[in-house]
């Protein structure tokens, strides 16, 4: 009697694994991997940064195709360069190069594009320049579909969303010194087709620099220096960058050098919004 007790505990315990095991691994068969895979079509999440590099809120935006050509070649990017030479005129520099190849989005959201942008030349009015090409795949070959001159530093930085589409607009920011006056310029454009249309500029100059004061001779209570600071926010949480300028504007007070100027700082700050009926920003 106790040798058929303990047999049947023991098929009781055997019979209760079993079940358990099968129930495991019913629960492992039906849970969901989370991890992402590459070879899927998955939206990435595109942060929209201002110039100090600052993130706002992520938004999912459409992947764009692997193109069927692959990867631009250094063959391709040589004849590039070699256009850009015969369309620019890239100064005295003997050692003008393909600098860098960065991916970019102006066609399409889907569609993929690179910019190869050229090493920096001096233009005209000490201006600081590069060439930028934009290239796409056909379908079997890549070609030049645009090129412009930029002005100033090119880095990932320079290419944003301002309204989430997938599409990248492009920033400029650049500056010289012409006839004793320094400058900076802030351009912001969409690039679709050959040609750049222009969403919104600024620009900043100052005569402390150059012998630009004791040229130009100003009055008291003239402004002889502005600077801005431009970054991008979404301030009223449409999901469409406005721009944010501050401002600072010196009114000179006394003085005829830069050694003995005297001048009186103010400071502003001016949001713009992006009027899409217009294609441009506007100051609210």
């Amino acid at each position: 009697m106790q040798k058929t007790i303990i047999l049947f505990f023991s098929l009781f315990i055997f019979i209760h694994l079993v079940s358990c095991s099968s129930e495991q691994n019913t629960h492992q068969d039906q849970t969901v991997d989370a991890t992402p895979n590459p070879s899927k079509n998955t939206a990435p999440a595109t942060t929209n940064v201002n110039k100090n590099d600052e993130a706002t809120e992520a938004i999912a935006v459409p992947q764009p195709q692997v193109p069927s050509c692959g990867k631009p070649s250094e063959e391709f990017l040589g004849k590039v360069l070699g256009q850009m030479k015969e369309e620019f005129d890239l100064g005295t520099e003997k050692d003008a190069k393909i600098e860098g190849v960065l991916n970019a989005q102006f066609s399409s959201a889907t569609e993929a594009e690179y910019i190869a942008f050229s090493s920096m030349f001096y233009a005209g009015g000490g201006a600081q320049m590069r060439v930028l090409a934009k290239i796409a795949c056909d379908g079997e070959s890549w070609k030049v579909t645009g090129m412009i001159d930029y002005a100033g530093f090119f880095t990932p930085q320079s290419l944003i969303d301002i309204d989430n589409d997938g599409i990248h607009e492009l920033v400029e920011e650049g500056g010289g010194l012409h006839m004793g006056t320094c400058f900076t310029n802030y351009n912001l454009y969409r690039w679709q087709g050959a040609k750049t249309k222009q969403l919104f500029s600024n620009h900043a100059t100052s005569l402390l620099c150059g012998g630009g004061l004791e040229m130009a001779a100003p009055e008291k209570g003239e402004v002889i220096e502005t600077e801005f600071e431009m970054s991008f926010e979404d301030k009223d949480g449409d999901k469409v960058l406005e721009l944010v300028e501050k401002k600072m504007e010196g009114v000179l007070q006394s003085g005829t050098t830069e050694e003995d100027v005297k001048m009186e700082k103010t400071e502003s700050t001016m949001v713009y919004k992006y009027d899409a009926t217009q294609g441009k920003y506007i100051q609210l």
